[in-house]
């Protein structure tokens, strides 16, 4: 997993990453699959059914339906025919007891772009920041050096998973939130792959 003391402070507040080797629990749990079967669509539809998960994702319907779900599954169906090097690096999230989703990580190549949600019922674990680490992990091993994300100001939670995986704030934006329909102020996090310590 990967290892990095990142700080940056913000008025009288620091924020220090936490070092994501705590979390390796979390492998014989959960595991990332490159894909999305027919019978996943149930279960996502339910988690993002919910209003506190979409509250700051900028690339998924809101009144989240049945429908949304079968569109995604199509849409990853033909992103592995027609270019499986990035089906590859678009992720879920599963419980290894059930292989039920609990949520989604992709690294999309416009810009090498990172997005995520997680069900409700599993924030506070630390799943995330473990997704994150692998799904960076693969990044790097398909010889990509930079990611960013774009995680919404106030978006206190996203922010942290990024840091204690090594992002850096680089600069704040307005950005464009399709099912918003409207602009809200980001922060710019980066991370250089080639610079992130990956231990055995």
């Amino acid at each position: 997993m990967s290892g990095c003391i990142a700080k940056e402070r913000k008025g009288d507040m620091t924020t220090q990453a936490l070092n994501t080797t705590s979390l390796p629990h979390l492998s014989t749990r959960l595991y990332l699959d490159s894909s999305i079967c027919a019978t996943d669509i149930d279960e996502i539809t339910r988690l993002l059914q919910d209003v506190v998960v979409l509250e700051d994702i900028a690339q998924v319907p809101h009144n989240y339906t049945r429908q949304d779900a079968i569109h995604l599954l199509h849409q990853l169906e033909l992103l592995e025919q027609t270019r499986p090097d990035l089906a590859s690096l678009k992720f879920t999230i599963r419980d290894k007891t059930n292989q039920k989703p609990v949520g989604r990580i992709d690294i999309r190549p416009d810009g090498w772009k990172m997005g995520y949600w997680l069900g409700l019922e599993h924030w506070g674990q630390g799943i995330m920041t473990w997704a994150c680490s692998e799904a960076l992990k693969a990044a790097r091993q398909h010889g990509i050096c930079k990611v960013s994300a774009s995680p919404k100001h106030g978006n206190w939670g996203s922010r942290k998973v990024l840091e204690r995986n090594c992002f850096r704030h680089v600069r704040d934006e307005a950005q464009y939130f399709q099912f918003h329909c409207e602009m809200f102020d980001c922060w710019i996090m980066e991370v250089n792959l080639e610079d992130r310590k990956e231990h055995k």
